[in-house]
């Protein structure tokens, strides 16, 4: 008999995808009836008293009791975890392979190794296995997880139905055409390529401007090299903002035009269903988790092509009728991740595990 179902992973904080997934897994298993807390290493000030510190895990562990662990880079909380008398299930948010990280953030890159070298212990020892997409379950497979099944990040759209922030509103107040990107300036995201798409679309339509939402302390060498890309390609009207509160990334989500993803490596990528949410097209390059994602909702390219990109851009903000297609298929996509049905996909799954 099950007695408590928890949740472990390194940190909660406010605005972080992964964090709001462990809060509304935590709330769904409450409502199933069963004792369940969120056990961290650290957490933002504001989250306290939705937490526990890790140390306090023993006073509450038992054979009896199903632990969650979040994985998504290597931690020594694995060895804590595997000598754990509970039993143990993963949900796997996908390990960014650590090529992109190599020479640019050392610390990342060490955790990336460390957490490919993990994975097939905490595989092993799971009962069951959750991962974000498709893509993901296929590497927790591979992995050795012998009982797997789709999760995707659970996301609350009626936390979506914010007025717009007055701020950015004046900021970007001057109508040209608005290119968005949202994700954390990290090598794996595609910057570089996105710069590229933008220097050819300028040669099509100058008045148009790049928003790139995503926070990037760390990772300033790489900042840097944008920025200098940035100039030697002549670039103007290109703006990392960096980190922004929620109001603020509705507000971009509803000023922009087309959001433009050109990763080289996404395990979910909950920008995507956010811009289907506000009825903003996607132009994307084929990979990954994208696929899984986007279904077969936006536009899928199977290379990165800029200039072919950059006429196709043009195209779909030219022509209502392709517009409202795209944005057609976006609607019907986006209600495969309505709360309710990952909810009733998470009970489910739990209710084979028990």
């Amino acid at each position: 008999m099950t007695q408590a179902i928890h949740q472990i992973l390194k940190t909660l904080v406010p605005g972080d995808a992964i964090s709001h997934h462990t809060r509304e897994i935590r709330d769904i298993i409450r409502s199933m009836g069963f004792q369940s807390e969120i056990f961290v290493e650290t957490c933002d000030p504001t989250l306290v008293k939705e937490t526990q510190p890790l140390e306090s895990y023993d006073h509450y562990s038992s054979p009896e009791n199903i632990v969650i662990f979040h994985f998504s880079q290597g931690t020594p909380l694995v060895d804590r975890i595997l000598a754990l008398p509970d039993r143990i299930v993963i949900i796997y948010h996908n390990i960014t392979p650590e090529k992109y990280f190599r020479r640019v953030h050392h610390q990342t890159w060490e955790s990336l190794i460390q957490g490919r070298d993990q994975l097939p212990l905490l595989a092993s020892k799971s009962i069951f296995g959750f991962a974000d997409s498709e893509y993901n379950r296929k590497e927790l497979v591979q992995a050795g997880c012998r009982r797997t099944g789709v999760l995707p990040i659970i996301i609350n759209f009626e936390l979506y139905d914010e007025p717009l922030n007055p701020m950015v509103t004046h900021l970007f107040q001057d109508r040209q055409t608005t290119f968005l990107f949202v994700g954390r300036v990290t090598p794996n995201k595609g910057h570089l390529n996105i710069l590229k798409f933008m220097y050819y679309f300028k040669k099509i339509e100058q008045a148009a401007r790049l928003i790139i939402v995503g926070q990037y302390y760390g990772f300033e060498p790489y900042v840097y090299l944008l920025n200098q890309t940035t100039t030697h390609l002549k670039l103007e009207d290109v703006y990392f903002v960096g980190h922004v509160s929620h109001n603020e990334l509705c507000t971009y989500y509803q000023l922009a035009d087309i959001f433009l993803c050109v990763s080289f490596h996404e395990g979910f990528c909950v920008p995507l269903v956010e811009s289907m949410y506000f009825d903003l097209p996607i132009m994307a390059c084929s990979g990954t988790a994208i696929d899984d994602t986007l279904g077969n909702a936006g536009l899928i390219f199977k290379e990165f092509n800029p200039l072919l990109m950059a006429e196709t851009a043009h195209r779909v903000l030219k022509d209502q009728a392709f517009r409202a297609t795209i944005i057609r298929d976006q609607r019907r996509r986006c209600q495969h991740f309505e709360r309710q049905k990952i909810v009733d996909i998470f009970k489910r799954h739990l209710q084979s595990i028990l």
